[in-house]
């Protein structure tokens, strides 16, 4: 643990005393985090290959937490901003959703190994890929069918009662 995680986890101990000390821990963290370099939304999104959007997505979901910078009131990331959000994106990737990474996070912020819950989430993806897999397939094989069924069939006008014999026809 580097010396700016162990005064953050520190301070978080203290959250919620703020009026003993008289100070805004939040503010300290932001400050403390940010003195290493932070970046506004574009360069954030620049290193990471985003949109600006896309930063500002993850801010509003309350996976990044970025201070403000007093003197323009920008948001302003920090290192940690950075590794949470290409921890998302890599999720993403794997087919993890909003919700699931933000539960894995959840684990990980409160100093718990998050892996139990990542590998219960990838099982829960994995079978709703298979499901929705089969079921493109069964689409697939429908859609080949009426491909060879209609290559056969003459055109028509649309009538009172139907408007593309192909598709109602096939429906039946």
């Amino acid at each position: 643990m580097d010396f700016l995680s162990g005064l953050e986890l520190m301070i978080e101990s203290y959250q919620g005393k703020e009026q003993s000390f008289g100070v805004n821990l939040n503010l300290a963290i932001v400050r403390l985090s940010c003195e290493e370099g932070c970046v506004k939304v574009i360069e954030m999104a620049r290193r990471l290959g985003v949109t600006a959007d896309t930063v500002r997505f993850y801010t509003r979901i309350k996976i990044l937490k970025p201070g403000k910078n007093k003197t323009n009131g920008y948001r302003e990331y920090s290192e940690s901003d950075y590794n949470r959000l290409r921890f998302a994106l890599s999720a993403r990737q794997l087919g993890f959703s909003v919700e699931d990474i933000q539960e894995i996070l959840n684990h990980a912020d409160k100093k718990k190994s998050p892996c139990p819950t990542v590998r219960r989430l990838i099982e829960h993806r994995l079978n709703e890929t298979e499901q929705r897999f089969a079921e493109t397939q069964q689409l697939r094989e429908r859609m080949q069918q009426a491909a060879i069924e209609w290559s056969q069939k003459p055109d028509k006008v649309p009538t009172g009662d139907m408007i593309c014999h192909l598709i109602e026809e096939f429906a039946q």
